[in-house]
């Protein structure tokens, strides 16, 4: 089975439960029990070992103190931000240690030559299986780890609603987690800070585009999270988890457990590492431009129902205050909108029918003009 293309990639480590059904001649259908089996990278030869919610593959010439110590981290990050989250984990982490980035090149889904050129992947989490696979020849390789395994446990305690947490929360998490945080993180950070040119925070819904905010982008967004966890505790920040998880968009979340919204958090994050305020831009609100009548085609308006009943009466209607476009009466939203796609389609139609005419009409004179 081919495991190398986009729809169908596994990655190396991952648990699969099968089972067998069987028929005979006659209709009987005996299935067995389900069996589980780990399905590894086949060009290597591999060894495990074994935590109480965790697990590490490696192979090769690998020594066994770095996939020990690599185990002993996830543990050890397992237990810290489960606790600042305030769950336990459901489910274990499986985790898959390639010794160069060549070997961990093809175990990787599919991507375009540019980002096979351009892009080492130290780490990456596969939130269908539970497995992460983690390069060991890097200096951060720890650090690595834990990073990866916060992805993992806030996939967890949001049970299938990551896509409310914003990438500042997901990564700054992450990032606050990792023990082994890259001198190029502070010096961006504190660089941007001295300039005044920090991110706005409804800026960091999802990375930025261009590769040289990317360090930045990890920066600030740690430095915002360690705000809220060091200043305001654990309690809120599980508050806030609690609330993303029930579907809670994000203004909304940090009200209900900090009484800020993003642009309050921002501005108490800046206070606290010496910036001034964020200039907020008013906000403009949009002239109300009165809502035309719409009248379905063939039907007639209240006005000309009653200019015709006062006709028929010989007298004329008291003149009332005008509302709407071209002072005819405006009906209700609700029966406006309800109208409207009747008397489009009506006039559609008759536009069609004449349009058919005319190109009848067309059509024959060019038949005899041939003739």
């Amino acid at each position: 089975l081919r495991t190398d293309t986009a729809s169908r990639y596994i990655p190396p480590g991952a648990v699969i439960e099968y089972f067998y059904e069987i028929s005979d001649e006659t209709g009987n259908l005996m299935r067995t029990e389900p069996a589980r089996w780990v399905y590894l990278d086949p060009r290597f030869e591999w060894k495990q070992l074994k935590g109480e919610e965790a697990s590490i593959y490696y192979y090769g010439g690998q020594a066994p103190p770095l996939p020990r110590k690599l185990l002993e981290a996830a543990h050890e990050t397992l237990g810290s931000i489960s606790a600042i989250l305030g769950i336990d984990p459901s489910s274990d982490i499986h985790m898959t240690l390639y010794n160069t980035s060549d070997d961990m090149k093809d175990a990787l889904p599919p991507r375009s030559a540019i980002q096979e050129d351009a892009l080492v992947v130290e780490g990456m989490y596969f939130p269908e299986t539970n497995v992460i696979l983690v390069l060991a020849d890097t200096r951060r390789v720890v650090g690595v780890t834990s990073h990866e395994i916060v992805h993992f446990l806030i996939d967890q305690v949001l049970d299938g609603n990551k896509h409310f947490v914003p990438a500042w929360l997901n990564e700054g998490l992450a990032e606050y987690a990792n023990p082994e945080s890259s001198p190029s993180f502070r010096i961006a950070l504190s660089t941007a800070i001295r300039d005044n040119e920090v991110f706005p925070l409804t800026s960091l819904s999802r990375p930025p585009g261009k590769p040289e905010d990317v360090i930045l982008f990890y920066a600030q967004s740690e430095s915002i999270v360690a705000h809220l966890i060091n200043t305001h505790g654990k309690m809120r920040f599980q508050s806030l988890i609690n609330n993303l998880r029930e579907g809670k968009g994000i203004d909304i979340a940090l009200m209900k457990a900090y009484e800020l919204d993003r642009q309050s958090l921002e501005n108490e994050w800046r206070t606290t590492v010496g910036l001034p305020a964020a200039i907020t831009k008013p906000t403009l609100i949009p002239t109300a431009i009165p809502l035309p009548t719409i009248v379905p085609y063939g039907v007639p308006t209240s006005s000309a129902i009653a200019a015709q009943a006062s006709e028929d009466s010989g007298t004329i209607p008291e003149t009332s205050r005008s509302s709407g476009f071209c002072n005819q009466s405006t009906p209700s939203i609700e029966i406006g909108l309800l109208f409207m796609p009747i008397g489009l389609a009506t006039i559609l139609r008759s536009l069609k029918r004449a349009r058919r005419r005319q190109f009848g009409h067309s059509q024959r004179g060019i038949d005899h003009s041939l003739h």
